[in-house]
């Protein structure tokens, strides 16, 4: 069955996705049993970088109605991708750290396995690899010093360097199956503008040890030590503005989408988790829009998921 023909019911969502898989491996090129002619090859190093966003991806499909026996299925073209994707971050880091620069293959791997599903010319696609492929060289261009950086430059990239979490959930919602609305992934935007934020937070010192991207470093060049904290603070509010302000404007469909990706809604026995559920509470998908867009904004600004984290105070970097 073709992209795009989406079953309804969920032995067929997984039949399907059987069949497509094993026709793709039927497709590809004598190459692909070569790693060293392969485009696509990858290291036991780019499988496990790519793990934890693989696993948001996955999380992110079945909470938005892909079986998960399905997404099992789909779960190593995506892997894939993450770790072409990785690939490429490892080796634009080791030329920021005064290794030669990378070559293009990486890219070219991508589009190899996009080609392979059929959606090597897909316009949306190619324009979040493009901007993933210049971030990877404004982001080197920052660290060596040749590129200045502002606050409003700083919020800016932590939208550009989340560009690949976009890509690899739109491959998955087009190898799943799945609308692939605009409107909501514009406002999943912010989440992973925000999870670049708090990811600096948490891996700090080990990206100072290693010389590596940080926007708390920038912060720190920016606004000095004792700044530092509080500019991270307000670098993740804004965003959170930035989402709520777009949230009070959303239509049903793309508010619904948002809700069942990325926030809690009740379970059984009263419980209030954040996991996968395939639907929020019907009483809240019939509000009138204005009622559900109070509630979903609420549930934005109380969620865990969207909860900040303690910024360390930075040391000099």
């Amino acid at each position: 069955m073709p992209l795009g023909t989406a079953p309804r019911d969920t032995q067929t969502r997984i039949t399907q996705a059987i069949a497509r898989t094993r026709a793709v491996a039927r497709s590809l090129p004598d190459t692909a049993q070569d790693p060293a002619e392969d485009l696509t090859a990858i290291t036991l190093l780019h499988h496990l970088k790519a793990i934890p966003i693989v696993l948001t991806c996955d999380d992110l499909l079945i909470r938005l109605g892909s079986p998960s026996r399905a997404v099992n299925v789909l779960r190593p073209a995506l892997h894939h991708l993450e770790a072409l994707v990785y690939r490429a971050d490892l080796a634009f880091e080791h030329h920021q750290r005064g290794g030669p620069p990378p070559a293009s293959t990486w890219r070219a791997g991508i589009t190899a396995v996009m080609a392979a599903y059929g959606l090597a010319d897909d316009p949306d696609l190619t324009a979040e690899l493009d901007t993933l492929d210049a971030y990877s060289l404004q982001e080197t261009r920052i660290i060596q010093g040749t590129e200045p950086v502002d606050t409003d430059a700083l919020h800016a990239t932590c939208y550009s360097r989340s560009s690949h979490i976009r890509l690899l959930l739109r491959f998955g919602l087009h190898l799943a199956d799945l609308p692939v609305n605009e409107e909501f992934l514009h406002l999943a935007r912010h989440v992973f503008a925000r999870d670049e934020v708090v990811a600096d937070c948490v891996s700090f010192e080990d990206d100072v040890a290693d010389d590596s991207f940080n926007t708390l470093r920038l912060q720190v060049r920016l606004h000095g030590v004792d700044g530092a904290a509080e500019a991270q603070e307000a670098l993740y509010a804004r965003i959170l503005r930035d989402l709520d302000a777009d949230l009070a404007q959303a239509r049903r469909t793309a508010l619904l989408a948002f809700a069942n990706a990325f926030l809690p809604r009740p379970l059984a026995g009263k419980a209030n988790r954040y996991r996968p559920t395939p639907r929020i509470p019907a009483v809240r998908r019939l509000q009138p829009l204005p009622l559900l867009r109070l509630h979903v904004r609420h549930q934005a600004r109380t969620s865990k998921r969207l909860k900040p984290v303690p910024v360390p105070t930075p040391g000099n970097t």
